[in-house]
């Protein structure tokens, strides 16, 4: 949840000591962009063994006999399938994806249609060190039986069950050493590796073929292969064939004026090439968004929508609500306010000023410095100057209220917050450094 922060009905306040305090929600600015997770590699088996890239060096996939000992020099067999199209299958042959750039976070999903029962450790996908070989991962087939197993190294695991002549879609996903596999989006189970598996020690992924067992007999389709660990939720929109927008930042309610900055994460898709985002309002006289910024128009509802677009068609949506209102739920307007964002700005009138330490506090003469705070910038006082609000106009009753972050143990009574009736000290109360400069501030102190 983002944060507010105010300075508001004081008379007098000078931080001199190290803050850092966070931006104001109130204003975030965004181009309102979209984040598509694309598959690094794929492969669609349309007549060919092409592995297609999204921003990847081009692999070439090397078609394999048993034991990998040799180049297979038929040709590959593309069948024509009632509910997939064109596809690849196996029996005499596997292919090698050599030399893959993946880190140690990647997923790896393909379709497999099991035409007849193997024997022990046929491999649907075999993912391993080159120069390792016992360092693998392999869903392969389990003696006749009508599952298969993961083999996490040395050790069979995680028994997925398959039926004959029908389709599933087999997924696993690698973060370090975690690994979770799904079959038709739905996890079969997790486990946990000794080792792992990047390009950073070589890495080699091949389906149908092992370095020791039989040929996998069997179809594939859709071979996709992720540089990041899929989730539960993007596995199972992966199976589900339906692409899917999430709109990021959004909240229940903002204030008449206030701005609302909004991106989306875009995940379903096989290439970026050709998707937008488009935004809408049901009612622009209330909630008006340009480039994913919602601004709050008038009092009122409506609903903002992003729509993922391929060309002109639009394959998903993702909407929220809205209210716009004149007081964002139990939030009083600040009679003065301060962002601190690459400035002193303050509402309602007043001019801050630097100051530095010494009688009368004198002015200080340098720039303020502007770092990152908890939610855009903030001021970093780094114990050479503080900044003052004079003729600050509140009756008795005031509040006062911001964010800080010290950098350092405050002593010798070195004030975060010091208000005074002038500048001559001679009524006021403070927060401040604590003399035995243990990290703690005492209870505020009347003079």
């Amino acid at each position: 949840m983002r944060m507010r922060k105010a300075l508001a009905r004081i008379l007098v306040v000078v931080l001199i000591f190290s803050v850092v305090a966070p931006a104001s929600q109130i204003v975030v600015e965004s181009a309102g962009a979209v984040s598509v997770q694309v598959p690094k590699y794929w492969m669609d088996f349309e007549d060919n063994l092409n592995v297609m890239t999204n921003g990847a060096e081009p692999v070439e996939a090397q078609m394999k006999v048993f034991k990998m000992e040799a180049d297979y020099t038929g040709e590959a067999e593309f069948v024509e399938d009632a509910e997939r199209g064109k596809v690849l299958r196996l029996g005499e042959y596997g292919f090698d994806l050599p030399h893959l750039s993946l880190d140690d976070s990647y997923s790896v999903s393909l379709w497999v249609k099991q035409e007849q029962h193997m024997g022990w450790a046929s491999p649907i996908f075999y993912i391993r060190n080159i120069s390792d070989g016992e360092n693998y991962l392999a869903l392969s087939s389990r003696n006749n039986q009508r599952e298969y197993l993961l083999w996490n190294q040395l050790h069979p695991e995680l028994y997925p069950t398959y039926e004959l002549n029908r389709w599933s879609q087999y997924t696993i996903s690698v973060e370090g050493k975690a690994i979770a596999l799904y079959k038709d989006g739905t996890l079969v189970g997790t486990s946990t590796r000794d080792s792992i598996i990047s390009s950073d020690n070589g890495m080699n992924i091949a389906f149908g073929v092992n370095i020791w067992d039989t040929i996998m007999k069997a179809c594939i389709d859709d071979v996709k292969i992720y540089d990041k660990a899929l989730t539960a939720e993007e596995a199972r929109i992966l199976f589900s064939g339906t692409p899917s927008v999430q709109i990021n930042g959004s909240k229940p309610e903002i204030r008449v004026g206030e701005k609302l900055s909004l991106d989306a994460d875009a995940f379903g898709v096989d290439s970026a090439d050709g998707i937008t985002l488009r935004w809408s309002s049901t009612n622009n006289a209330v909630a008006k968004i340009v480039n994913g910024v919602v601004t709050g128009i008038s009092e009122g509802s409506a609903s903002i929508s992003a729509a993922l677009m391929k060309g002109e068609n639009e394959i998903a949506r993702d909407t929220f609500d809205i209210n716009v209102v004149t007081s964002a739920g139990n939030y009083i307007t600040p009679k003065y306010e301060m962002s601190l964002e690459g400035d002193l700005a303050v509402t309602g009138g007043l001019e801050p000023k630097l100051v530095t330490f010494g009688g009368s506090l004198p002015s200080y003469e340098g720039d303020a410095e502007y770092i990152d705070g908890i939610d855009g910038q903030a001021i970093n006082l780094a114990g050479k100057y503080g900044f003052i609000l004079e003729n600050v106009a509140v009756d008795s009753t005031y509040t006062v209220s911001f964010y800080g972050k010290s950098n350092s143990r405050m002593q010798n009574h070195r004030p975060v917050c010091f208000i005074s009736s002038d500048r001559g000290c001679s009524n006021w109360v403070a927060l401040a450094g604590k003399d035995e400069g243990d990290g703690t501030f005492p209870d505020s102190f009347p003079l």
